[in-house]
């Protein structure tokens, strides 16, 4: 076992305590040089995202989302850029969908300010889930190009790119011959609240061909009007 006490020079005149479990100034000096090169490497190798007015849409949409923010003019002038970028948004938007956290994404994010992490694209997934169901709120039908990838992101494993996938697709809303088979698809997901706006907005979408879909095998209480609004699809993945 290592002494815990060091001479204090080298003709052995007194010895000094040495503090166990000390770091040397070598060791944090590694330290940081590995999470330096960590996240210069992170940096470099991140997938280029569309921009407008010199700006990419990460930062349009970070501007956009931020609390309390949805009836400012930075909130309005982010969808104008949004609408703008059009199509070529919706490869970065599947992306956003997809995000997972990475442990170094958390731990880098745990100590940056949000606005220094989000500069260099370091959102958190939830983020860019938000960022993506807002951005399909506001391509509106220039969406429908992304539905094929939308209809296999519904059968993703993880239970929140499926929730938010099914926001994005209420939100564009695309023709029933190809909105009809995704819809039925969720009757059948393992979240009870993704079966259950499946089967509201099927009963909303196709009331006559509701209970052939199956919308009421498990909810027999849709059946009945509801006598206010009830909670619309769009809103599932908020509710995750």
């Amino acid at each position: 076992m290592a002494s815990p006490f060091l001479l204090a020079n080298p003709g052995g005149f007194g010895i000094v305590p040495l503090k166990t479990g000390m770091k040397s100034p070598r060791a944090i000096t590694i330290a940081a040089t590995l999470l330096f090169l960590g996240f210069f490497a992170f940096y470099i190798t991140r997938p280029q995202e569309p921009s407008y007015k010199g700006r990419t849409m990460a930062q349009w949409l970070s501007a956009a989302n931020r609390p309390g923010n949805a009836q400012s003019n930075e909130y309005r002038d982010s969808m104008v850029a949004i609408k703008a970028i059009g199509t070529n948004a919706i490869p970065t938007l599947l992306k956003y969908l997809e995000a997972r956290d990475s442990t170094f994404t958390l731990r880098v994010n745990s100590f940056l300010p949000r606005t220094l992490r989000l500069h260099f694209n370091l959102a958190t997934a939830h983020e860019k889930h938000e960022w993506a169901y807002l951005s399909f709120a506001d391509l509106g039908k220039e969406g429908l190009p992304a539905v094929p990838a939308l209809g296999e992101l519904a059968k993703h494993p993880n239970s929140d790119t499926r929730a938010w996938t099914f926001s994005c697709l209420y939100n564009i809303c695309p023709e029933k011959q190809t909105y009809q088979p995704i819809l039925t698809q969720f009757l059948h997901d393992q979240d009870r609240i993704l079966r259950l706006d499946a089967a509201r907005t099927i009963r909303n979408l196709y009331p006559s061909e509701a209970e052939q879909l199956g919308a009421y095998k498990e909810f027999p209480e849709l059946k009945t009007p509801p006598a206010t609004n009830t909670l619309s699809a769009s809103d599932s993945a908020g509710t995750k």
